[in-house]
């Protein structure tokens, strides 16, 4: 019979602080270069995987995932739908979502996503920033 691991806080930070990152944002969004660069300010290069497409994003969902955190830039309400059709496979992702805007239909889908924190495009990225620095136990901006 297996042994259960115990998690002591020490070694979950250091979990944390190995968290990769996983960004979804349409080729055409031109919002997505500045959240890439928002998230490599935050974790190193190589541990920051981007997919441009729902059917590549659904594809390394279907490979483990330990200790990641899934950023989404959805650039409309057919962009979330699309999203909302892999929703199985983010189950147990920690999730930060951004969506196209404020409306009730669009927040309501988005929720059913179960993300950890929910903003919005026109916000611009910097509450994104700080959330993701805590999630991934990143302490400050890494230098370019």
């Amino acid at each position: 019979m297996q042994e259960a691991q115990t998690i002591t806080k020490g070694s979950w930070r250091r979990m944390k602080k190995n968290a990769n990152v996983i960004v979804y944002y349409k080729a055409s969004n031109g919002l997505g270069a500045q959240l890439r660069q928002t998230v490599e300010q935050i974790v190193s290069r190589n541990r920051v995987e981007i997919y441009h497409t729902v059917s590549g994003l659904s594809g390394r969902l279907h490979r483990p995932a330990t200790d990641s955190v899934v950023v989404l830039l959805t650039l409309d309400k057919n962009d979330l739908a699309d999203i909302m059709a892999i929703q199985d496979l983010l189950f147990d992702s920690r999730i930060v979502l951004v969506l196209p805007g404020h409306e009730d239909d669009i927040l309501a889908i988005g929720h059913s996503l179960r993300p950890r924190f929910v903003s919005f495009r026109d916000y611009g990225f910097q509450d994104v920033s700080a959330v993701l620095r805590k999630m991934t136990g990143s302490s400050a901006l890494r230098k370019q």
